[in-house]
């Protein structure tokens, strides 16, 4: 299966998923946490962005796994 992401903009949300299996679920309650990371990085990405939505937004950023892999739901 080649890889896929699909990004769905709506009036309120946005909703960024993949084909790429997902989080694992050992992970996926930490993947908001500062420093967190699977690969050789400050692990900022994710925390900042969060950040951003809910305090300067006054949003909301979650994430789950679906059938064929993560999903990020924005919002605002």
């Amino acid at each position: 299966m080649l890889p896929k992401i699909l990004i769905t903009i709506n009036t309120n949300h946005i909703i960024v998923s993949d084909n790429a299996g997902g989080i694992h679920t050992q992970n996926i309650n930490d993947i908001f946490s500062q420093e967190v990371t699977s690969k050789n990085s400050l692990g900022l990405g994710l925390y900042m962005s969060k950040k951003i939505i809910e305090e300067s937004m006054a949003g909301t950023l979650n994430v789950e796994n679906g059938i064929d892999g993560a999903i990020f739901r924005i919002t605002l």
